[in-house]
């Protein structure tokens, strides 16, 4: 079977990481996979490297990362140019089958409509509540194009029950797969070293660096013997946010405790020197990230929203607090759970075995049989 794959960008975050993980189990259960990326960059090396085939081709998804409406009629034109490209491309290669990798991807939504393959899309995002981006096409036409695809996989529960998306019979929900075979965890004694908290992910409002950044200052202050790393950047327009992060770590006297590592393609090592993890995102989709942090053994401090709700249970593998920037409550939850290695103990156990709900087999066979179908 032939599936053309079609993701919206061209490194190595969380979705694409998802995508990159089942493109290749998918490949090794007998599907031809063509990737079709709209410019150049790590995820065209990394399938060149894995002998898959790659096409490269701009097209403008149908979101708006800035309010800055004024280009919309250019980029819809664009894409309209681009349309009878692809429509040969997709005939010579005669594909089974059109996969795409996001909701901000309408164009193998439209390729689907047109030359009547089928269509498989995996909504992985809220949109407004995790990313801020606005969809400039009519919410009808969207509902209209999800309706026609022949499934739409949610990352998580919560995704499913979003109607923005108008979600139907024809909705699966699946979780990423991001374990490959359980780690080696070691059992550490809290309250025997300093004490290394972590928050991953792109640097924007939606996410909560600040409000992570908040709580640790809280905490830092009857804590000295204490470290947070802020890994990501800010991209998408979000300097101002990273420049306000680092400003308020310099006027609270932070600079010896707080780390801006940037983007790091294979955090492994951040995670190994971290004691707990801190998820402050608005409305995670799913938290690939979240499920990382628990295979290292790490309890959780997790704000109740989104999908995190969903791997993070209360009082066994982490916390969830209430308030979105209740700071305070962040606060005291890490204090409560660096008060015992005990109680630390009981968690990071805890946080790994719960982690193996969500293997890359389960996530690949899961969707492999939907391409059967």
């Amino acid at each position: 079977m032939k599936v053309l794959f079609i993701t919206h960008y061209s490194d190595m975050y969380g979705a694409n990481k998802s995508f990159a993980d089942l493109v290749l189990g998918l490949r090794d259960k007998g599907v031809e996979p063509i990737v079709l990326i709209p410019k150049k960059g790590f995820l065209n090396s990394f399938f060149e490297k894995e002998n898959i085939k790659v096409k490269t081709l701009f097209f403008y998804p149908w979101v708006l990362w800035s309010r800055k409406y004024y280009g919309i009629p250019f980029k819809i034109l664009y894409n309209l140019i681009k349309y009878p490209y692809l429509i040969l491309f997709i005939k010579k290669n005669k594909f089974d089958l059109i996969y795409s990798n996001s909701s901000v991807v309408q164009i193998g939504a439209v390729l689907s409509f047109l030359l009547k393959i089928p269509h498989i899309w995996h909504i992985r995002e809220f949109g407004t509540n995790d990313y801020n981006i606005t969809y400039y096409v009519p919410k009808l036409l969207r509902k209209l194009l999800y309706k026609k695809a022949k499934f739409l996989i949610a990352i998580s529960k919560a995704i499913k029950k979003e109607s923005t998306f108008g979600l139907g019979k024809n909705t699966i929900q699946i979780y990423n797969g991001i374990i490959e075979k359980p780690r080696n965890v070691s059992i550490k004694k809290i309250k025997e070293s300093r004490v290394v908290f972590g928050i991953v992910g792109r640097l924007m409002p939606t996410k909560g660096q600040h409000i992570a950044l908040k709580a640790f200052n809280e905490y830092a202050k009857f804590n000295s013997n204490t470290f947070l790393y802020i890994v990501g950047d800010s991209g998408l327009g979000f300097e101002d946010y990273e420049r306000e992060l680092r400003q308020y770590v310099v006027a609270n006297k932070l600079s010896d405790k707080v780390e801006f590592t940037g983007f790091i393609r294979d955090v492994d090592q951040i995670y190994k020197n971290l004691h707990i993890y801190l998820m402050c995102s608005l409305s995670e989709g799913m938290g690939r990230v979240t499920v990382e942090a628990l295979s290292y053994g790490l309890p959780i401090i997790g704000y109740n929203g989104g999908a995190t709700p969903e791997i993070i249970e209360h009082n066994k593998n982490g916390f969830l607090y209430e308030g979105f920037e209740d700071i305070s409550s962040i606060s005291k939850l890490m204090n409560r759970i660096t008060s015992s290695d005990d109680l630390y103990n009981r968690m990071q156990i805890a946080a790994h075995k719960s982690s193996m709900r969500f293997t890359k087999q389960n996530y690949v066979n899961s969707i492999y049989n939907l391409i059967i179908k």
